[in-house]
Parts: C-alpha cells; sequence; structure tokens
C-alpha cells in the first residue's frame, strides 16, 4: 500500500521533483485504499503520520496467515497462548 499512496502523489505531483513529490504526499487524501482505519482516508499530519491509520493484527495458522484483530477485520479467532513456531504448519 505504501508503494500506492506513493504512486498516487507522484501522479498529482506531475514531476519527481522533490519539493512537489513532498507537498503532494501531505495533501494525499487517499479514499480507495485497504488500511484498516474504518472507512476513513489515508491523510498525513504535519510530521507525516497518517492520522487515520489503525492497527491490523496478523498470526500464522496452520501455514496461512490471517488477520485475527480487530474482530471488525478477523479471518479467524486468534489462537492463545501462540503455538510454538513448528507447531504452526
Amino acid at each position: 500500500m505504501p508503494v500506492y499512496v506513493l504512486k498516487d502523489a507522484l501522479e498529482r505531483a506531475k514531476s519527481t521533483d522533490r519539493e512537489a513529490v513532498r507537498n503532494a504526499l501531505a495533501a494525499t487524501k487517499l479514499t480507495d485504499h485497504i488500511f484498516p482505519q474504518g472507512g476513513k482516508p489515508i491523510v498525513f499530519d504535519e510530521t507525516g503520520q497518517n492520522i487515520n491509520a489503525g492497527i491490523l493484527y496478523t498470526q500464522v495458522q496452520k501455514g496461512d496467515v490471517y488477520s485475527v484483530y480487530p474482530k471488525v477485520y478477523a479471518e479467524k479467532k486468534p489462537i492463545f497462548p501462540v503455538p510454538r513456531w513448528e507447531d504452526r504448519i
């Protein structure tokens, strides 16, 4: 996803000039994304942080990676305590 954000900024900057790209990134308001932010756009504050960023925990279960938290994005229930690595496959 970060590459998609950069692609979007480069297209809006219409240049690879450092200042133009930085300004385009600062003006980002990307709504078409897959980040777990409750449908809120990717928007950066003055320090460069995505102010709507959420968390997503994943876990390897039987050799595959699944989202397990928060519940709204969970594909599987988390297994706790976490099994030893060799027991996850």
